[in-house]
């Protein structure tokens, strides 16, 4: 019986590199796609914002403020636990408009909901094809875009951060411009 010589260390790795190369080229092609990218400036005029209930959002409500764009959903968690500390951020700086926007038809009457149960007071919107062909497709909830007054993309968070760095993400929208 004969055995082949054992491959050396150097050898196996040469061997097993096309299978490395490929899955790390195919790791980043994924993360690539499914990772959202915020636009650079936003229009906020040009959104066509609408209220769950399906009216306008009245353009006083942004007109000449920073703007807290939070694309959230009222079976989201992370959502939930990020409503008071919009809340808050909203009365605390008037001139900073905080927005939630549900993606989902389903969800607009549980958005309404969850809103009058837990005193939210800033405006709920509905998404549209101008958010989507604007603002793109969010992959992750919550995401938030701090825009300033001008319109121009901050800060862009995809998940739950503390509400101190939030806070700090919109004083920078607010003292931008």
């Amino acid at each position: 019986m004969s055995h082949a010589p054992p491959l050396s260390t150097r050898t196996l790795w040469l061997k097993r590199l096309p299978a490395i190369a490929f899955l790390i080229f195919a790791s980043w092609f994924y993360l690539r796609t499914i990772s959202y990218s915020a636009p650079k400036h936003v229009e906020i005029s040009s959104l066509a914002l609408q209220n769950l209930d399906g009216s306008p959002l009245p353009t006083q409500t942004t007109q000449g403020k920073a703007i807290l764009l939070n694309f959230w959903a009222p079976w989201c968690s992370p959502c939930r636990a990020e409503l008071p500390w919009l809340q808050r951020l909203q009365l605390e700086h008037p001139e900073l408009a905080v927005i939630g926007i549900e993606d989902d038809p389903d969800e607009y009457r549980n958005a309404r909901v969850l809103a009058a149960r837990t005193g939210i007071s800033y405006p709920l919107v509905q998404t549209s094809r101008s958010v989507r062909s604007t603002l793109g497709h969010v992959v992750e909830l919550p995401t938030t875009l701090y825009i300033s007054r001008s319109g121009r993309v901050l800060h862009t968070v995809s998940g739950v951060i503390p509400e101190t760095l939030m806070a700090r993400y919109a004083n920078d929208a607010i003292a931008a411009d």
